[in-house]
């Protein structure tokens, strides 16, 4: 079982054949998850030379979402405090997001299997709002 990071194309490359098996659980595995995170990863790739990872989904997501919340709460705390409350199912290259009563975020994880230097998807689990 590896961490989300050993998914990462220069980690399988380096790993080769080593990795194949692999269990990994991971919030961000483009080549595993939809369209519109495939068609970002590229854009990003293409723009900065080198795929993006992680991190970079989470920030360019985040920046999204208090766009969003924003944009219906107010370019205030309290606004984007609001904003963020009653956003659901906002499409993000990591994952569609909803917060719950209790203000944290659902998140969606993916477990992937290492073979032949790629990821295979295992099943994807989902958080239910509380």
């Amino acid at each position: 079982i590896g961490h989300r990071d050993f998914g990462a194309k220069s980690v399988l490359d380096e790993a080769g054949s080593a990795a194949d098996g692999a269990l990994i659980f991971t919030e961000y595995a483009p080549a595993l998850m939809v369209q519109n995170t495939r068609t970002w990863a590229a854009a990003y790739q293409k723009r900065f030379g080198d795929a993006p990872n992680v991190i970079a989904a989470q920030y360019y997501d985040s920046l999204l979402l208090i766009a969003e919340a924003m944009k219906t709460g107010g370019a205030t705390r309290a606004g984007v405090k609001s904003g963020l409350e009653h956003l659901k199912a906002y499409p993000g290259v990591m994952a569609d997001y909803t917060f719950d009563a209790n203000r944290n975020g659902v998140h969606r994880f993916i477990v992937a299997k290492v073979g032949g230097g790629k990821l295979s998807l295992v099943k994807v689990l989902n958080e239910a709002p509380k």
